[in-house]
């Protein structure tokens, strides 16, 4: 086949790409590398900031719009997959739809639907965006931009992207659950691909115990950073000896999973149903991951036995969480080869490329 990504966040696109082109397939990624993570992509496609650089990108997108035609399959990231306006933007999907025989969306970040589905509360019970029904300090400080996911710009291009993709690829449940109602039988369930050393081993832990948290800028609310890192604070003050945090901010893809083989436990985000890319890359390594774990989740992925993610969200006391971490290191190792496991079971890249080959293939044999 011969593919084009369009868009990536956090390599998800790159990993697919990669593993794509030694199973035979023609690849192109286009991204902006994610900006300061210098992901890989074939072809960069990067916003300045100011009125120059709005149009300098906005002239390298329509001169690129040339090249995107004539593949089997165009994956793209997200609604928004390029940095422009809705009103922009679908004027660069309807040429994609009309020169290309799929077009597929990786259900991925907010767009809105998911952002109309957390705000609501019907279907989740938390989110970045709420608490049952009262909004989170990441909504509070950011009310602009809730707004403008919900905008009516931004409803109709959505809508419109959704009714005309061939189908929809979501790589977690919580993206599966919100958009599943309006696509119906056009949704697949892929998860996120990890690339796993097969040399992988569980952990042996030695005080103190070093937690670790990766900031990208800008998303300190929407993590939950507010509430876990004085948490753990207060910890590394009671039990000097035990443990010590850790935290790097605005680094490059390969300088922060660098870091992150030196931690013990990463401390993820608080927010989410469900571990995303960045809890599993420390699970794949052996280290412990403190995410979302919700019930749904292992229900969603039919996991029966293993539970490896150490949980976290909103109602749970962080501090109890992790001060029974630091009081049990002695079973910390078994829960780091659960973690191992899991990803192999889960995540595997192999597993999940296959996963978007069967569902292209299947839909180009309607």
């Amino acid at each position: 086949m011969k593919i084009l990504f369009l868009g990536d966040y956090s390599g998800l696109h790159a990993t697919l790409a990669r593993r794509l082109r030694e199973c035979g397939h023609e690849v192109v990624l286009v991204s902006d590398r994610g900006a300061f993570m210098q992901a890989e992509s074939d072809r960069l496609l990067s916003r300045q900031p100011g009125f120059v650089g709005s149009v300098q990108y906005l002239l390298e997108c329509i001169a690129s719009v040339l090249h995107w035609k004539n593949f089997d399959v165009v994956q793209l990231i997200n609604p928004n997959f390029l940095k422009l306006r809705p009103s922009k933007l679908e004027y660069f999907f309807k040429f994609l739809k009309d020169n290309n025989r799929l077009v597929c969306l990786t259900l991925a970040g907010n767009d809105y639907h998911f952002v109309k589905a957390c705000v609501e509360s019907k279907m989740f019970r938390y989110s970045e965006f709420r608490v049952g029904c009262q909004p989170t300090s990441f909504a509070l400080n950011n009310i602009d931009r809730e707004q403008g996911w919900l905008s009516h710009e931004n409803q109709v291009y959505a809508e419109n992207v959704y009714h005309n993709i061939d189908a929809a690829m979501a790589v977690l449940p919580e993206y599966y659950m919100a958009a599943k109602p309006i696509l119906k039988n056009r949704i697949f369930y892929t998860g996120i691909p990890i690339e796993i050393n097969r040399n992988s081993v569980p952990r042996r832990f030695e005080y103190p115990l070093k937690f670790f948290v990766g900031i990208k800028s800008g998303m300190e609310l929407q993590k939950g950073f507010d509430v876990i890192i004085p948490a753990v604070n207060r910890l590394c003050k009671r039990f000097p000896d035990k443990c010590r945090l850790d935290i790097v901010r605005d680094l490059p893809l390969d300088e922060y999973l660098y870091n992150m083989t030196k931690a013990d436990i990463v401390l993820d985000q608080i927010y989410s149903y469900s571990p995303a890319t960045n809890a599993l890359q420390a699970m794949a390594i052996g280290c412990l991951a403190a995410s979302g774990a919700e019930p749904e989740f292992y229900d969603f992925i039919a996991e029966k036995s293993l539970r490896p993610i150490v949980r976290l969200n909103p109602f749970i006391d962080i501090e109890d969480e992790v001060e029974m971490l630091i009081n049990n290191r002695e079973k910390l190792t078994n829960i780091s080869a659960e973690g191992i496991e899991f990803v192999k079971r889960h995540n595997d890249v192999d597993l999940v490329t296959d996963r978007f080959i069967k569902s292209w293939t299947a839909l180009m044999n309607r």
